[in-house]
């Protein structure tokens, strides 16, 4: 079979063989863009862009009627759960100010686990009202020009002041915000925290406060915030001020399930 251009029918034919081969939905997706993107930088017209495209999609929604894997939810972390898990950390080691600075400042900044990695102190600026964060090469910011978002002070998490602590404890001036702590915790290496340890953190705090730590992940600073703002009643608008959002639909879904309970038809007989 000709593989470059290669029609849809052929596209088709090896979805088909992925799938019988036992991948999961999210990898054989991945293998549509793939072959959709060499195809344009091969200067192809790509198999997902012809008239006869359309095999390729209902070969597609067979495979997830067949095979369809359920969509795993990570658990977000509101600022109820935020406040148990600092709670539980109550011990001065370094990694101890470190831990509790991630937790608040991850929930109150509703960045991406990899922008909280990225995160260096050029990019932070401290003010009479709170911190301002530029946000440099966000997913949602394709002509990397920056993304400003602000974190208050606040008055129950209070995630500067816990940040500061951190950044005094650390004697962290410059370079990065986030950095591993060296066994025997009295010192930091300069370095980037990566995702994986961020989501790692977030498990095994998790773990001391007495939840599941499969339940949690990197991204449940982002869910946590979303889903708090929308029980407090913040505007959407704001809502996605703050998470950098385009999408009204994508924000909504994180707190889908707790919005379920508003206005229920039950509610005044029940």
């Amino acid at each position: 079979l000709c593989p470059l251009p290669a029609s849809p029918e052929t596209v088709a034919y090896f979805l088909t063989n992925e799938a019988n081969r036992g991948l999961k939905i999210k990898t054989i997706e991945r293998r549509i863009s793939a072959i959709a993107d060499y195809h344009g930088k091969m200067g192809q017209q790509a198999p997902t862009g012809t008239p006869g495209a359309k095999i390729i999609a209902a070969v597609m929604q067979g495979i997830r009627r067949e095979i369809g894997e359920p969509v795993e939810k990570k658990h977000p972390a509101t600022d109820e759960v935020i406040i148990r898990l600092i709670e539980k950390i109550t011990g001065d080691a370094l990694s101890d100010y470190r831990d509790r600075a991630l937790l608040a400042f991850g929930m109150a900044s509703a960045m991406r686990r990899g922008e909280i990695s990225a995160l260096s102190m050029e990019d932070l600026s401290f003010g009479p009202r709170g911190v301002t964060v530029t946000i440099e090469g966000s997913k949602t910011d394709k002509n990397r020009t920056g993304q400003v978002i602000t974190v208050p002070h606040g008055r129950v998490i209070r995630p500067v002041s816990i940040l500061q602590d951190w950044l005094e404890a650390a004697e962290i001036t410059s370079g990065p915000v986030f950095r591993p702590v060296v066994k025997g915790g009295r010192r930091t290496r300069r370095m980037h925290l990566t995702g994986h340890a961020i989501a790692r953190i977030v498990k095994n705090r998790a773990l001391d406060a007495g939840l599941d730590p499969k339940l949690f992940s990197g991204h449940s600073f982002r869910s946590g915030f979303v889903t708090t703002a929308a029980l407090k009643n913040a505007p959407l608008s704001k809502i996605m001020e703050q998470t950098r959002h385009k999408d009204v639909n994508t924000v909504r879904q994180y707190f889908a399930e707790f919005e379920k309970f508003n206005d229920h038809a039950g509610t005044s007989f029940l």
